[in-house]
């Protein structure tokens, strides 16, 4: 009797822990959810990560029909960083409420998302009020975001309207790390940008864009621009007005030097008969005479524009003639060297000679310098080395030269030579 009570007695029991464990059990596990749920990030109204690519594209199309004003930066948000949408994103937002998204941009503080998002911003800003977006690009202190977000307001309002983006140049003079190149709102009608560029204050960098301009400006109407430039005021040390010169001789020589030649200020007559020297174009007989009249600035920039074309065999003599008398200068030099690698496409062998043949030791140097560097053939040039006086020799000789070896070659290439001058590139090369 007593067994069989103690029996009941401890089913019972095992009966009331085996119910009570798994509730306490379950309610541990709903504490645990509901705290790792009010550990998540509160939910997004603008987006479902876990929906597909497609599926979020939907949703977007969907809700960008019905974005409020003041929702715009809470929706922007979360597409900042989703490949779907946020181009669009960028340019819905830009098209209905161009203000309230450059002051989300600026309320920001960071200069990366500034010029991500601005660079798109504010064109289309510009195309519809040029004058707000121009007003918001000058409100930026930081120099680089500053001048980047300018030129896109400039060069957008140059497209659509020339008189006003010149004003907006003009108002702007000052830009680092420009990026110069050809632009539409000049090859749409070069005569008026040319004018309206000349018309800019002397500090302003879209001066600049007049060496473009007039070679724009010379393609389609030579006679006209030679006519203009001869009328305009030589500033000093301002390049365009040789490069109009430049670009009339490379479409009309003969009324180009006459009309460098009718110009009655010597300075200006200078620049332009520069200018044409300059083309490359002029008979090789007549280049030396012509370079002879020149103040020595436009002869040294003639001589230099001469060196840098050469390019056939008649060029490439005439220029040759030139060296005599070419500036000593860095630029000289590197224009030497390149002249040597541009004959050695022709007969590298001829390069060689025509490198030992040089009037001074520096140009032969930076010539022999980059026949090595351009990967001439290294027995010739080996030969080449050893034969040349100590003054046409230079680190950067040894280093090109051994650079273009293979790696196994170079201690045999260098073992060949007398040991002054094997010291010398193993120096060189260490460096």
């Amino acid at each position: 009797m007593k067994s069989t009570v103690l029996t009941i007695l401890c089913a019972a029991a095992g009966f009331l822990l085996g119910f009570g464990f798994p509730k306490i059990g379950k309610s541990h596990l709903e504490k645990e959810a509901i705290s790792r749920r009010s550990a998540r990030p509160p939910a997004n109204p603008w987006g479902e990560r876990d929906l597909s690519a497609c599926a979020r594209m939907r949703q977007f199309v969907s809700q960008t029909a019905t974005v409020a004003p003041e929702d715009w930066p809470a929706f922007f948000l979360a597409r900042m960083h989703d490949p779907e949408g946020t181009r669009l994103a960028e340019r819905l937002w830009a098209e209905r409420d161009p203000q309230g998204f450059w002051k989300f941009l600026k309320s920001r503080r960071d200069a990366g998302d500034l010029l991500q998002y601005g660079r798109n911003l504010l064109p289309i800003w510009a195309a519809a009020d040029p004058d707000a977006a121009m007003a918001a690009a000058n409100e930026i202190t930081e120099k680089h975001a500053s001048d980047f977000l300018r030129r896109e307001v400039i060069d957008t309002v140059l497209a659509a309207d020339l008189k006003k983006g010149l004003a907006f140049a003009a108002a702007a003079p000052d830009f680092n790390r420009f990026s110069w190149g050809p632009r539409d709102w000049i090859s749409a009608d070069p005569a008026a940008a040319a004018a309206g560029l000349a018309a800019l204050p002397a500090r302003s960098e879209y001066r600049d864009f007049l060496k473009i301009a007039v070679a724009a400006w010379a393609e389609t109407d030579s006679a006209a621009l030679l006519d203009w430039v001869k009328r305009q005021p030589v500033p000093e040390r301002d390049e365009w007005f040789g490069a109009a010169f430049t670009a009339a001789a490379n479409a009309d020589l003969p009324a180009a030097l006459t009309a460098a030649k009718e110009i009655a200020d010597p300075a200006a007559r200078d620049a332009a008969l520069a200018g044409v020297v300059s083309s490359g174009r002029m008979p090789e007989d007549q280049v030396p005479e012509l370079l002879a009249r020149l103040p020595i600035p436009n002869r040294q920039a003639a001589t230099l524009a001469v060196l840098e074309q050469a390019g056939t065999s008649a060029q490439i003599a005439a220029a040759t003639r030139l060296l005599p008398d070419a500036p000593a200068s860095k630029n000289s030099l590197e224009s030497v060297g390149s002249l040597a690698g541009r004959i050695s496409l022709r007969d590298p062998a001829q390069a060689l000679v025509w490198t030992a043949a040089l009037p001074d030791a520096a140009m032969r140097r930076a010539a022999l310098a980059r026949l090595a560097e351009i990967g001439i053939n290294p027995d010739a040039l080996f030969a080449a080395i050893a034969n040349a006086p100590r003054l046409d020799l230079s680190n950067d000789l040894f280093r090109n030269a051994l650079r273009n070896l293979p790696a196994d070659r170079r201690a045999a290439w260098i073992a060949r030579l007398p040991p002054d001058l094997a010291a010398w590139a193993e120096a060189a090369a260490a460096k």
